[in-house]
């Protein structure tokens, strides 16, 4: 129970840092320079879908 809560922390910084490293490693791979914050703001967003959706799961269970 508390390795589940505990893990919902570390979703989004997990995801945002995945993003960002997806994008600037498509920065270097297109010739680009913007790519990073396109993986960054995607990383935030699928961290906190992530997020929500293990929350909820978490607290049916409880019911």
């Amino acid at each position: 129970m508390v390795a589940r809560y505990s893990e919902i922390g570390f979703i989004i910084p997990a995801a945002v840092v995945l993003g960002l490293l997806l994008g600037k490693l498509l920065d270097y791979w297109l010739h680009t320079t913007w790519l990073y914050i396109a993986g960054l703001v995607f990383g935030a967003v699928v961290g906190f879908i992530d997020m929500m959706r293990r929350a909820i799961a978490s607290t049916s269970d409880e019911k």
